[in-house]
């Protein structure tokens, strides 16, 4: 974290709902401002609600050029040196209105967009595909994952209609289900459903033809 923080010329750090502050804190510099999110870790820094409450509203919405920087994207490290990668305000609004045009596209243009945010917002994959383009959708509600071990009550809440997820949770997600059922058996299953189902369909179909 310091090396991002260094690296990034960081001129403020906004803290959010962390597990173990305390062994992040000291990568902190000295005399970089701080400003404590709700669910931040208890920490003698100026709060959010805070700031909300005594400053007003903007008047307009600010205006960024294309070529304008947005953000810093960090690699993760984990094989070497984190990497920034310069992105742009048009980088980031393409990206964002090609993902609400896909998730348009299996929700409908007027379903309400339900998705749950469970990875950190700095990923790559959660900046885009939930902070990004549910601003640009701007008819997608986002809930937040309060831990891992209320991950399945967190999905349950928000009754999501979109779920993304990285290769590594997908294989986790089924380890879980792997160890409730062995694989020959939820194959098995599986495939008489499968049957089951074109069988209906079968039947359908020559009961169709009959009429």
């Amino acid at each position: 974290m310091r090396f991002v923080l260094d690296h990034s010329e960081a001129s403020l750090l906004f803290v959010g709902k962390l597990d173990s502050w305390p062994q992040q804190k000291p990568g902190v510099p000295a005399g970089l401002p701080c400003i404590a999110l709700p669910l931040a870790p208890p920490m003698d820094v100026e709060s959010w609600d805070a700031i909300v409450a005594r400053t007003a509203p903007l008047t307009e919405p600010p205006r960024r050029t294309a070529d304008e920087l947005a953000m810093l994207l960090y690699t993760s490290g984990s094989t070497g040196q984190p990497k920034g990668v310069m992105t742009t305000f048009g980088a980031v609004t393409r990206a964002a209105e090609g993902i609400r045009s896909e998730v348009r596209r299996n929700l409908g243009p007027d379903v309400e967009g339900r998705m749950l945010s469970y990875l950190p917002l700095a990923h790559a994959l959660e900046r885009a595909w939930v902070a990004a383009s549910s601003l640009v959708d701007g008819n997608t509600r986002v809930y937040f994952a309060e831990s891992l071990d209320t991950f399945v009550d967190d999905l349950r809440r928000a009754r999501p209609t979109l779920f993304m997820s990285v290769p590594r949770l997908w294989l986790k997600f089924q380890q879980g289900v792997f160890a409730r059922m062995p694989p020959q058996r939820l194959d098995l299953l599986l495939a008489s459903r499968c049957c089951a189902g074109s069988s209906r369909a079968r039947c359908s179909r020559v009961w169709d033809s009959t009429r």
